[in-house]
């Protein structure tokens, strides 16, 4: 969580960052999963145009920062978001419970991970699109 996407991120939830470089550094994380980060809005730097989120789902699409990502290990954290289940202080349901809700999803794996970006898209929508959930896909310059 260093460069691109994931530098705003460390800027916006430092907290988050904090925990996710710890868990990081005791080799707590896997590639191909998803960490989900419980978001304390008092210890962010969250502007008051946003909307505070409850939780930030990081997801590891590298064994190593310097390696580059691959399409299996994209489609593993897909996988894994689809399995996730929520402790009710962070709820998310895919829809079912909280109709109302969305997530945000970047490009992940593409452009400084080299995955290429209709390839991800494709992923997303292979393996989002069954669920019932909201999602945007958001594509950075």
């Amino acid at each position: 969580m260093g460069a691109g996407l994931a530098k705003q991120f460390k800027y916006l939830f430092p907290d988050v960052f904090r925990r996710y470089k710890y868990d990081c550094s005791k080799r707590l994380l896997s590639a191909g999963q998803v960490y989900v980060y419980a978001v304390d809005p008092d210890m962010e730097n969250i502007p008051s145009t946003m909307n505070a989120p409850k939780a930030i789902w990081c997801a590891t699409t590298k064994y190593h920062w310097s390696e580059p990502s691959s399409s299996t290990i994209v489609e593993g954290v897909l996988d894994a978001l689809t399995r996730l289940e929520y402790p009710n202080d962070l709820m998310f349901s895919f829809g079912t419970e909280h109709p109302d809700d969305e997530i945000g999803m970047p490009l992940i794996g593409a452009g400084l991970g080299g995955v290429k970006v209709d390839l991800v898209k494709n992923l997303i929508v292979k393996k989002l699109g069954p669920q019932k959930m909201k999602y945007k896909v958001f594509t950075y310059p």
